[in-house]
């Protein structure tokens, strides 16, 4: 099974774009064409555009494109945000899946997701996955397909 949010991350980093070219734009249109020519009018679009960024970093937007299979459980992620990050991938064979933690918000939107894998020097843990720009549907369908893999892995390990 293959989920990916592709075109709620498309949404999301256009407006990442776009709203900071918005003040920017607006606050030069009007120190340019007003009469009074004063910089304390760019003091609220540089303190607005700070707000911006924080909430921003804050919400840690990502693009996922999750795959579980039989063999394999691939994640995919990338960071919505304007500066350039890393593409990064977790591949996990089904066999060495252990365990997954779904963190959930107050509102029960899941928040974060980190995998675990069993290794010959114990169980890894990988760093957790932000599912904020994932719709719910969607998480929902994740955690099944990585419990019924828990489950193959569960009827493996007693036959």
């Amino acid at each position: 099974m293959k989920i990916e949010n592709k075109d709620k991350a498309a949404k999301i980093k256009l407006i990442y774009l776009i709203f900071p070219f918005v003040i920017v734009i607006g606050t030069a249109l009007f120190f340019l064409f007003s009469e009074d020519v004063n910089f304390l009018y760019i003091i609220p679009s540089v303190g607005v555009l700070i707000i911006y960024f924080v909430l921003m970093a804050f919400f840690k937007f990502q693009y996922v494109s999750f795959y579980a299979g039989p063999d394999k459980i691939q994640v995919r992620y990338k960071s919505l945000s304007p500066f350039k990050s890393p593409n990064k991938s977790i591949e996990i064979k089904s066999e060495t899946f252990h365990n997954y933690e779904l963190k959930k918000n107050s509102k029960g939107k899941p928040k974060s997701l980190t995998l675990f894998q069993q290794s010959p020097g114990g169980i890894a843990k990988y760093r957790p996955i932000s599912l904020t720009a994932v719709p719910v549907a969607d998480t929902e369908k994740i955690e099944k397909s990585l419990q019924l893999i828990l489950a193959m892995n569960k009827s493996k390990k007693t036959t």
